[in-house]
């Protein structure tokens, strides 16, 4: 028998991690109006997750102040950590092309505002350690070198940081560096509970796209 392990349902009530928020002067007057501004919801975030390899945010927080004013928070990166200038560029496309086709949808009844917000403390998003990996895998490097470094940012950052990183685990499968057969690796860090809901636990699981085929990688991370 396997380890049981609670899936992230269970840990709602704990440590709730909704994605659009209501805020005054919103008002449900109709019930369909709160539908349609549910599937408005969820077009915005399916449009950036489906263009996710174009930039690389953080983390997405949209603030619906009225039915037709909708205001999208973007966790990005600061600006002293060495990025790709080019993801800013598609970042900046990718917000002037959902607009445009929430626009024509819409018929111009909805006014769309993005605030860009910069985080230092990249490390306790999951989706900046998937940029990383990614970008090392596609180099050929192996993962092992990968997570070593990775451990050594962490011992680094808790130094300086508040937030420490009690654990974190790494889990690899697919045709690892083009290996003949697919094989699954995984590499763990510190203490992970998952057997009780209490504590708050980041997990990610993406796929790669390389020119041996397509690897899952999933993600897990502590922080207390």
């Amino acid at each position: 028998m396997g380890r049981k392990v609670f899936p992230n349902l269970f840990r709602i009530n704990y440590y709730p991690k909704y994605k659009s928020f209501y805020k005054p002067p919103f008002t449900f007057t109709k019930f369909n109006n709160y539908i349609l501004n549910i599937q408005l919801n969820l077009e915005i975030l399916n449009f950036f997750q489906q263009r996710e390899d174009n930039y690389l945010i953080l983390d997405i927080k949209i603030i619906n102040l009225t039915s037709n004013i909708i205001i999208i928070y973007l966790i990005i990166p600061d600006t002293k950590i060495k990025i790709e200038s080019n993801l800013n560029k598609n970042l900046f496309n990718t917000c002037i092309l959902l607009k445009k086709n929430l626009y024509k949808k819409y018929n111009n009844k909805i006014n769309i505002f993005f605030e860009l917000i910069f985080s230092k403390n990249v490390y306790k998003y999951t989706n900046y350690i998937w940029f990383i990996i990614t970008k090392l895998l596609k180099q050929q490097i192996s993962i092992r070198s990968i997570f070593k470094n990775l451990i050594l940012d962490f011992d680094k950052l808790q130094q300086n940081q508040n937030n420490k990183i009690i654990g974190f685990k790494l889990k690899v499968s697919g045709r690892i560096n083009g290996s003949e057969l697919a094989k699954q690796e995984i590499f763990k860090f510190g203490s992970l509970p998952l057997q009780t809901i209490i504590y708050d636990i980041n997990y990610t699981n993406k796929k790669l796209k390389t020119k041996f085929g397509i690897l899952g990688i999933k993600l897990w991370l502590f922080i207390f």
